[in-house]
C-alpha cells in the first residue's frame, strides 16, 4: 500500500510540476469542488467539512512553503509530498480538498488528493497579474463562505489593498481603497463575517479589523493600545475556532524575535507567548489546541535560511481571561530540512 501510495504522489507531482513550470491560462478548465457563497453574512453556508461524508479530508494535514515549492504532509510530519513547483504563502479551502498560493503572475488553486495527500488534476490561476499590478500575495481562503482574499499592488509600489475573488476567478472585486497605505496580510474571522489585516503606513505598523456585515466599518487593534509602535507584524493569521490573533513580530533590544497573540476584543490585555532568536509564520491546529511555527537553528547566527525548521506547541487556555493562551512552555520538532530547503507558511487544514 506505501509503494503505491508513494507512486501515485510521483506521478502526480510530475503532472504538476511540469504544469507550472510551463504556466497555465487564467481560469483554465479544471475546477475544484466549491460552492459559491456570500462574501460574509452569506445565508446557509456550508457545514464543517468532517460533517460532509469526507473522511479523507478529516485526516489532519499541513501545508506549507518549503525552498519556493508547495508541499503537503501529515500533521506529524509523515507522509510528505510536493503538491506544486513554485508558489508561497498556501492556505487551505473550508473543506480541506483545495489550496490557493500565490506565485509571481498571480493567485493560482490547486485541488487536493486527500487519500494520498497530491495533488488532483493541475493548478489553474484565478488572478492575472498586470503590469498595474505586479504584486500579489497572502491569499487566504474564507472557513466558511467560499471566496478569497488577498493583497495586491493596484497602481503605485508604496501601496496595497485587499482583493477578493471566487475559486473559479469570477467575481474580483477591490475591498479596500487605500491612498498610500499598504494593506497586507488578510485573514478571515473563524464566522468568516470579518477580516483582520496588516497595515503600515509611514514606518508604522498596525493591525485593523473589518467588519463584513457593517461596510466601512474599521477596528484598531495596536494603534491607540498596548501593542502601538511593534516593529514589523508578521506571519498574521486568525484561529480556526477562537476569537484570537496570532502573529510575529520583532523583539526587544536583546535582538529576540516575538510570537504574540490578541483577542480583538481586548486589544489592552495581549499575550507574549515566545522570544525567540529567529521565529515565523504561526499557525493555529484545526482544533486550537497546538500552534505550529518555523524556528531557525539558534546555534548559527544571521539569517541562515536553510535551518528554517517546523516545530509545534501545546496551547493551554486555563485560567485565560480572554481568547488567548498562555505563554508557551517548550515546543517538538515536526518536520526538519536535512536538504537545507527552508520552511516557511504552514496551514494547517480545518
Amino acid at each position: 500500500m506505501s509503494k503505491t501510495r508513494n507512486l501515485l504522489r510521483s506521478v502526480f507531482a510530475i503532472l504538476v510540476l511540469g504544469a507550472v513550470g510551463l504556466g497555465l491560462p487564467a481560469n483554465a478548465d479544471h475546477k475544484p469542488n466549491h460552492k459559491p457563497g456570500g462574501r460574509g453574512g452569506g445565508e446557509d453556508p456550508p457545514g464543517p467539512a468532517c460533517a460532509q461524508d469526507v473522511p479523507a479530508s478529516c485526516v489532519p494535514a499541513i501545508v506549507y512553503n518549503r525552498a519556493g515549492n508547495i508541499e503537503v504532509a501529515d500533521i506529524d510530519g509523515a507522509n510528505v509530498s510536493t503538491v506544486t513547483l513554485g508558489g508561497r504563502e498556501p492556505s487551505w479551502s473550508p473543506d480541506g480538498t483545495n489550496i490557493v498560493f500565490a506565485e509571481g503572475d498571480g493567485i493560482w488553486v490547486q485541488q487536493i488528493d486527500r487519500e494520498t495527500s497530491s495533488p488532483d488534476g493541475l493548478p489553474y490561476r484565478i488572478w492575472e497579474s498586470t503590469p498595474s499590478q505586479f504584486v500579489t500575495f497572502d491569499p487566504h481562503w474564507n472557513p466558511v463562505f467560499d471566496y478569497i482574499a488577498f493583497s495586491a499592488n493596484p497602481a503605485t509600489a508604496n501601496e496595497n489593498d485587499i482583493f477578493f475573488v471566487d475559486p473559479d476567478g469570477s467575481n474580483p472585486t477591490m475591498f479596500t481603497q487605500t491612498d498610500g497605505i499598504v494593506v497586507v496580510r488578510p485573514t478571515f474571522s473563524p464566522d468568516g463575517n470579518k477580516l483582520a489585516a496588516v497595515e503600515w503606513e509611514g514606518g508604522s505598523y498596525n493591525i485593523v479589523v473589518y467588519d463584513l456585515l457593517n461596510p466601512g466599518f474599521k477596528k484598531d487593534l495596536t494603534r491607540g493600545h498596548a501593542l502601538e509602535g511593534l516593529d514589523g507584524i508578521f506571519g498574521f493569521t486568525w484561529a480556526k475556532n477562537r476569537n484570537a490573533l496570532v502573529f510575529k513580530s520583532y523583539g526587544d533590544a536583546s535582538g529576540l524575535e516575538a510570537i504574540w497573540c490578541i483577542d480583538p476584543d481586548f486589544p489592552d490585555d495581549p499575550v507574549l507567548l515566545t522570544l525567540e532568536t529567529r521565529i515565523w509564520s504561526p499557525s493555529f491546529s484545526s482544533d486550537d489546541s497546538e500552534l505550529f511555527y518555523v524556528k531557525e537553528d539558534p546555534s548559527h547566527k544571521g539569517n541562515n535560511r536553510s535551518d528554517r525548521k517546523l516545530f509545534k506547541a501545546s496551547l493551554d487556555y486555563t485560567g485565560s481571561t480572554n481568547a488567548c493562551p498562555a505563554p508557551l512552555l517548550g515546543d517538538t520538532l515536526v518536520l526538519s530540512s536535512p536538504d537545507k530547503r527552508p520552511i516557511n507558511d504552514p496551514d494547517v487544514a480545518r
